[in-house]
């Protein structure tokens, strides 16, 4: 489920920030489409009987009120757009799975690490002190992430999870998840190490998180109104106060104007300006 999608409740005054992913509703035999909504306090919303928790959700999915994978033939509905039937059923996601991904998004919306996270703790853990017990902890952590989002755990679509998956098998045993059947050997077993070695200096870089209502401040003014010389007294707000016409005051600006093209010795300049520098500064052309 993505952050990017956000949402909130309010609970005794105070913001409850949420995320929402797409689920299935079922009422009698029509599979509703809905929307599952998470929040940082667990509160979970799938659209059936109010709030409830994780423990709620996983009742609900043992009951089929809530479905990943809805039955061969069953009619479907999403609200105001259309209605069919499902056949050659194909699901992405079991319930233990979804559970698991939900879990994580609470563990985001709060800042905490998700199972990802945590099994980069653990390496980090492992390479500091590399014994069997830590390792065994990696492992217990790459286990504990949903299984189609493990790919992406590193963020390198070149070595995708394969040093995770090498570093959470024991020497001797065979990788789980390859083709071949390969065995990690000790030389292998060295390379996932020396991978993530390499990777340290890097990982500060790759868990900033950023914000999906944009940065706290701005990078760069978004517009700045630059207030011109002009012969006139600062403290009047428009030419042709104070006394004077606004032809004249157009007539002394005009003037500035022509001054500040022309600089000593006959050569042009102009005035620049850069969102960094509001001040301006002179250039020549």
């Amino acid at each position: 489920m993505s952050l990017y999608r956000r949402t909130h409740r309010t609970v005794d005054g105070q913001r409850v920030d949420g995320t929402w992913r797409p689920i299935f509703v079922r009422n009698a035999d029509v599979y509703h489409l809905s929307d599952l909504i998470v929040y940082a306090d667990g509160a979970i919303d799938a659209g059936t009987e109010g709030l409830t928790d994780l423990d709620g959700l996983a009742r609900q999915l043992r009951s089929g009120r809530v479905a990943t994978r809805p039955a061969e033939g069953a009619r479907a509905s999403a609200h105001h757009l259309a209605t069919w039937r499902f056949t050659e059923v194909t699901s992405a996601i079991d319930a233990a799975t979804l559970l698991a991904e939900v879990a994580d998004d609470i563990d985001r919306l709060n800042g905490r690490p998700d199972s990802t996270g945590r099994c980069l703790l653990a390496v980090q853990a492992y390479l500091a002190d590399p014994t069997e017990d830590n390792r065994l902890l990696v492992r217990q952590g790459y286990l504990a992430i949903p299984e189609h989002q493990r790919v992406y755990a590193l963020g390198d679509m070149d070595a995708r999870d394969q040093p995770l998956r090498v570093l959470a098998t024991a020497v001797g045993d065979v990788v789980e998840g390859y083709a071949d059947d390969e065995v990690v050997t000790a030389e292998l077993h060295a390379e996932a190490v020396e991978y993530f070695r390499e990777r340290e200096p890097d990982r500060p870089r790759r868990t900033v998180l950023i914000p999906a209502d944009g940065p706290d401040q701005p990078s760069a003014p978004t517009l700045v109104i630059f207030q011109p010389d002009t012969p006139w007294n600062p403290g009047r707000s428009r030419p042709g106060g104070n006394g004077s016409s606004a032809k004249q005051d157009r007539d002394s600006l005009f003037a500035v104007k022509a001054n500040r093209r022309r600089a000593p010795g006959g050569s042009r300049e102009k005035i620049c300006f850069t969102r960094q520098d509001v001040s301006g500064f002179r250039c020549t052309p």
